[in-house]
């Protein structure tokens, strides 16, 4: 079987990082890694799933769980990390993309 080579860009996750908060709006962000439907608990998933949340949100992600920290809104978190990926380095884009989702 074929392993799928695991999609890996630090300069996409500063990015990530430079953008504001999906939850809350704030800068000083982290890449945060939607790990939902991925295989593996502890098994980090490729960079293409990151999204910006600051400090105390990321945690609160890993503390509650994906399914209660996203509700209602996972797919469509899921959705925008394949969005910011496809369009990173976009910045203007990139913002208009998170406003559409805070809404």
């Amino acid at each position: 079987m074929l392993k799928k080579p695991k999609i890996v860009s630090e300069k996409h996750r500063r990015f990530i990082a430079s953008l504001p908060c999906l939850k809350t709006g704030k800068f000083d962000c982290q890449a945060a890694h939607i790990r939902h439907g991925y295989l593996g608990l502890g098994i980090r998933p490729p960079d293409s799933r990151c999204v910006p949340l600051n400090w105390e949100e990321h945690f609160k992600q890993h503390e509650i769980g994906e399914k209660k920290f996203w509700g209602e809104k996972l797919d469509q978190a899921i959705w925008l990390s394949g969005l910011l990926w496809t369009h990173t380095g976009e910045r203007e884009k990139c913002l208009e993309l998170i406003a559409k989702f805070r809404q």
